[in-house]
């Protein structure tokens, strides 16, 4: 063989030495250590020595099948494979979205329930039902036990419309509340239409599941008025009942109007 082909031979074998080095390869992840990926060829029996860099973005785990390609003389991590149904994405480091920026996220139909915050001190949007676990900071304050859930509604027929005795409590309004899942702190308000017959005393009281909060007693009017209690209770879930109450507190007979209901509950 001429020396030029000898030549020509040598250029062809070094290009193809140089291909076959960037040419992207499959491996196993053996080890995540200070963000780098310690690798283990699928052919080899133990991992390679080095701790290799990655990408920005999504974590790899150990297991995770990665692409890896030559930089420099120096190995790479590209990205993991996903060979099945896409399951959740971790980020150890935090995403950080600059002023004048969007993030949009939507369902698998790219429609319903977006989730959309514009900019660092723009608006934040949530389609949908949203609980809130944690600590949840509003316009300077706190609420230490998380987001809270909001329900209010009128029971405009009393369960006992009227009533003479002096001992017995009556139950005047009742509503059922959902809760969300979890376990919450419930916080109930009645307003509630009370009259005396010749303007005796009344008390009102709210019981949530059960429980009787603290009653308020006053001279009634012999014309409706709005009468006011409030009551609280922890360890609340599922579906409970809150109710107003009244106690005729005099001689003559008390009557009973509409109930209004305002509740609060803070998820523990």
């Amino acid at each position: 063989m001429s020396r030029a082909a000898d030549f020509v031979s040598g250029l062809q074998a070094q290009q193809t030495k140089a291909l076959e080095s960037l040419k992207p390869w499959r491996a196993e992840v053996y080890a995540v250590e200070d963000g780098r990926v310690i690798l283990k060829p699928f052919e080899a029996d133990a991992p390679l020595g080095e701790k290799v860099a990655q990408l920005r973005g999504f974590d790899v785990v150990p297991g995770d099948e990665v692409i890896v390609a030559e930089v420099a003389g120096r190995l790479f991590v590209l990205g993991a494979n996903q060979r099945g149904t896409p399951t959740a994405r971790s980020m150890s480091a935090s995403l950080h979205l600059k002023s004048g920026t969007q993030l949009r996220l939507y369902n698998a139909a790219n429609s319903a329930y977006p989730i959309a915050m514009d900019g660092s001190n723009g608006n934040a949007r949530f389609d949908g039902n949203l609980v809130v676990g944690g600590t949840l900071t509003v316009g300077g304050g706190t609420s230490s036990g998380g987001g809270p859930f909001v329900y209010q509604a009128i029971d405009g027929t009393p369960t006992t419309a009227s009533t003479t005795s002096t001992s017995t409590w009556q139950e005047q309004g009742s509503i059922s509340v959902t809760l969300p899942t979890g376990t919450w702190t419930v916080y109930a308000n009645a307003w509630s239409r009370l009259q005396h017959s010749v303007g005796g005393t009344i008390s009102s009281r709210v019981d949530i599941a059960g429980s009787q909060g603290t009653s308020f007693s006053s001279s009634a009017s012999t014309v409706a008025t709005l009468y006011a209690a409030q009551h609280s209770r922890t360890g609340q879930s599922g579906t409970i009942a809150v109710k107003s109450q009244y106690l005729n507190g005099a001689a003559g007979t008390a009557y009973a109007g509409a109930s209004m209901f305002f509740v609060i509950a803070v998820k523990e």
